[in-house]
């Protein structure tokens, strides 16, 4: 069993929403119940190799990494925020 998402925070709850129209995106909901802000979230999600643009609700635009299987996203959390990503 490998979990889609994996966050570096044990109390960052996440899924994964796969959409095919209009265009082929991942909506990854993400809600903090650590009680605190997270200064940087490393949100790793498995089986993307590419994307061609990756977002934040709440950061604006991000840059991805990839690496073992596996694209890489950091960014500050407060409580709730959703990562956007067209591949």
């Amino acid at each position: 069993f490998v979990r889609q998402v994996v966050c570096s925070e044990d109390l960052v709850e996440t899924a994964c929403i796969d959409t095919i129209k209009p265009k082929r995106r991942l909506a990854v909901p993400l809600m903090n119940y650590t009680g605190k802000k997270i200064k940087m979230l490393a949100v790793n999600i498995s089986g993307i190799k590419k994307a061609s643009s990756v977002r934040s609700v709440e950061q604006g635009k991000l840059t991805a990494t990839f690496a073992d299987g596996y694209m890489i996203v950091e960014l500050p959390l407060d409580i709730t925020d959703m990562l956007l990503i067209d591949h």
